[in-house]
């Protein structure tokens, strides 16, 4: 009696919970969350023309499609504003899983969980492009005059007070060809332009003073001229020697004190403070894009894929160009929450896609 009791419990255990559906691992067909964000080539919106419902593109979505097949798992795409945004969807539950270019770090291992890394990414730079010359040659004339404003403001002085010199050391009663004038607005003209003369060609024009006083002033013009040209030409080459090496930019190192846009909570944050650069954090990467087009900062970084995406489709004519180059070895894979169901199931389906190929032909397609 009681070993058929026995086997009743047995059958009717195994009818109930079976072992392919123990707590804990994901059944056949479940619906998993996927929380996402704008994150083009990974991830970007499309228009569907045959209804109003959202529809996406991308090297996630292709990813996704390549699991499922693998695990049959359905994904539901639910979108938000930014990578932090996602990270809190999970980490709230809001979301079963995060993906579109979420970065594996230790210090989101702390209180998330990932899968096996899907694709070795790594930051980039990008930077405003050359300006043409009819752009570029106001900009350095700016420059030279905004450096050298105090030298050009005593050299104002000095001339205007040297032709007030002349013009009081050469009046006479008489006036004839080649003198200055003895009237003050015909006369301080005819000293302004005298001044001129002497100080850029070092010479006396038509104009020659005729006393002891305005001779020695002549003299005095001609030295300060000379040194005044000599140095004005050294300090606007070393002014614009300057501002060239302020402004390229050919790697990460040449970001150190320079404004550098990028979105808020993602790797680059910590990357740019170890650079030692001016961060200028905005809410997504389009905002940071905008903010280097508007000369607001002189650099923006960010994931180098997206960046190359960006330089590929928007950069045309538009003055912003990619550096050469990665840095900062990084690795994208799928967030999920603590002891999560799926991460087993998903992280064997992109172990599996790695070895027959799937994996290298989707990074070809979109990277």
């Amino acid at each position: 009696m009681q070993y058929r009791l026995f086997l009743s419990a047995l059958v009717f255990l195994t009818v109930v919970n079976p072992v392919n559906a123990q707590p804990g691992e994901p059944t056949r067909g479940d619906t998993v969350t996927v929380a996402v964000s704008n994150f083009p080539p990974l991830l970007q919106e499309r228009e569907n023309t045959l209804n109003s419902d959202r529809d996406y593109s991308g090297y996630t979505v292709d990813l996704l499609n390549e699991i499922k097949l693998k695990t049959s798992l359905n994904f539901q795409i639910r979108e938000y504003e930014n990578t932090d945004a996602v990270l809190r969807a999970v980490s709230d539950e809001a979301a079963d899983m995060g993906g579109s270019g979420i970065t594996i770090t230790s210090e989101r291992e702390e209180y998330l969980d990932f899968t096996q890394p899907h694709y070795e990414s790594g930051l980039g730079i990008l930077t405003r492009s050359e300006l043409p010359w009819y752009r570029e040659v106001p900009q350095r004339i700016a420059i030279i005059f905004g450096n050298l404003k105090s030298l050009l403001a005593t050299f104002l002085i000095f001339w205007i007070f040297a032709a007030h010199v002349l013009w009081w050391s050469e009046m006479d009663e008489q006036f004839e060809e080649g003198e200055i004038r003895d009237g003050y607005i015909p006369g301080i003209f005819d000293s302004v332009y005298f001044c001129i003369i002497v100080m850029s060609t070092v010479g006396f024009g038509d104009i020659t003073p005729n006393n002891w006083i305005g001779r020695i002033c002549t003299v005095i013009l001609i030295f300060v001229g000379i040194s005044f040209f000599g140095w004005f030409v050294s300090e606007a080459s070393s002014a614009l020697t300057v501002y060239k090496s302020q402004t390229q930019i050919s790697g990460p190192n040449d970001l150190r004190g320079k404004k550098v846009a990028t979105e808020k909570a993602t790797t680059s944050i910590e990357a740019l403070s170890q650079i030692g650069a001016d961060i200028v954090r905005k809410n997504t990467f389009q905002e940071a894009f905008q903010a280097l087009q508007a000369g607001e900062v002189q650099a923006a970084v960010f994931d180098y894929p997206v960046l190359v995406h960006y330089a590929k489709t928007k950069t045309k004519d538009n003055g912003v160009e990619l550096v050469d180059g990665k840095f900062k070895e990084e690795y994208y894979g799928f967030v999920l929450q603590p002891d999560s169901p799926y991460r087993e199931a998903i992280s064997r389906a992109i172990l599996e896609l790695q070895r027959d190929g799937t994996l290298r032909q989707l990074h070809q397609k979109y990277f």
